[in-house]
């Protein structure tokens, strides 16, 4: 469960790790669930196959796209990372949607992360 503490309260926010499955897609997640910053650390991406298949991956920002990874065909049981730099990003919340296809069957699972950006101090 993902938290956000703002003025004292706490809310819960959207997933950024998908629960580990033995199905099409093994295992989904982000590096973690904030990410830019003071260092403008990247959105690390990993995903792992529970057979071949073919995979998108799609960052949107609202409606609109930001990225697309045509990652392509990939093998079972190898974890695949990607990494969104998050130099040119606006503040706010991204979602990372990926698309698992192998023969008539498609999967789609979708993870959140948050963008900060660093203040400056006076």
């Amino acid at each position: 469960m993902t938290l956000l503490r703002a003025k004292g309260h706490f809310s819960s926010r959207p997933s950024f790790y998908r629960r580990a499955s033995c199905g099409l897609l093994t295992s989904f997640k982000l590096e973690r669930p904030a990410f830019g910053g003071p260092s403008n650390a990247p959105l690390g991406i990993a995903y792992q196959l529970g057979a071949p298949a073919r995979v998108t991956i799609r960052v949107t920002q609202g409606k609109r796209n930001i990225a697309t990874f045509n990652a392509g065909a990939r093998q079972a049981h190898k974890t695949n990372r990607l990494r969104l730099a998050a130099k040119s990003l606006a503040r706010g919340d991204y979602t990372v949607r990926i698309s698992v296809q192998t023969g008539a069957r498609t999967l789609t699972s979708a993870l959140v992360a948050r963008r900060f950006v660093a203040v400056a101090s006076p």
